[in-house]
């Protein structure tokens, strides 16, 4: 069974992603996971002092219920078509997730982007980038308001280095298997010619990983990738886009860029990590 693990701390970003992770999963058929987790605060007195055990128990009880009313919203908007389960974690929200993905192997985690600020509009929520950065199941980030349609095109963004070593290809494959989508290699190069000995290998490279599915190759010009990237996929109707953030430029420019600057996906387009093999 595959298994589509949807965060949430209850926000109305956190619903928007709750709502395309469920559309999702009834697509791919796929069982679905509420998964919510929070941290025991401490109260500061003289000495900082752990919550009692009465308070701990209450917040519990709170999430849980939290956690079934959304249960049950679910159930009752797709009348039993798709199978719904919780869990309620205590901690640090990206450690447990790391932790409960080892026992469940989700097709994809859906996470939320930060809500309605002007830093909410450019730059994904911290426990979305921590959670992309860290995990290594594959992540889903939904920026505000993005509504689920089918997703039938998918774009890569690839540097062309080292494609052999840093490409999850067989992943990759699965996911345009399942949504029976079309992938299309993102190149983004301003500098360099499209056509030169090195990216040459490297497509044949990539031909070779891929060589049961067919691709579309696009060679980006522009001086910014992030905003290449975007002004393609909002040309060219993508629904999704995959980086690979461990040695990905693309991802690390994100997570570290200003949050002044308009950046990737302001078009409302999902982001999907991956990590290298």
């Amino acid at each position: 069974m595959k298994f589509v693990i949807i965060p949430t701390d209850f926000s109305p970003a956190a619903a928007n992603a709750m709502n395309y992770g469920v559309k999702l999963a009834k697509e791919i058929e796929a069982a679905i996971i509420l998964f919510h987790s929070f941290q025991i605060p401490l109260t500061a007195t003289e000495a900082s002092v752990m919550m009692t055990e009465a308070s701990i128990d209450q917040m519990k009880k709170d999430a849980e219920s939290s956690l079934n009313t959304l249960k049950e919203k679910i159930e009752k908007d797709h009348t039993g078509s798709v199978k719904i389960f919780t869990q309620l974690r205590i901690g640090n929200t990206v450690n447990e997730l790391e932790e409960f993905c080892k026992e469940f192997k989700p097709f994809a985690i859906v996470m939320g982007s930060t809500g309605h600020s002007a830093i909410g509009r450019v730059l994904f929520g911290s426990t979305t980038l921590l959670a992309m950065r860290h995990l290594n199941s594959p992540i889903i980030a939904v920026p505000p308001g993005t509504e689920y349609k089918s997703i039938k095109k998918i774009g890569l963004a690839c540097d062309l280095k080292h494609v052999s070593d840093s490409m999850p290809a067989s992943f990759i494959k699965e996911i345009a298997d399942v949504l029976h989508a079309e992938l299309h290699i993102l190149h983004v190069d301003h500098l360099n010619p499209r056509y030169d000995p090195e990216k040459n290998e490297e497509i044949y490279r990539i031909q070779s990983l891929f060589r049961d599915m067919k691709l579309s190759y696009h060679f980006i010009d522009h001086t910014d990738m992030e905003e290449g990237i975007n002004e393609f996929a909002r040309e060219n109707d993508l629904d999704l886009v995959i980086t690979i953030p461990k040695k990905h430029s693309l991802f690390d420019s994100i997570f570290h860029k200003s949050a002044s600057k308009q950046i990737l996906f302001r078009s409302k387009i999902p982001v999907m990590s991956i990590h290298e093999p």
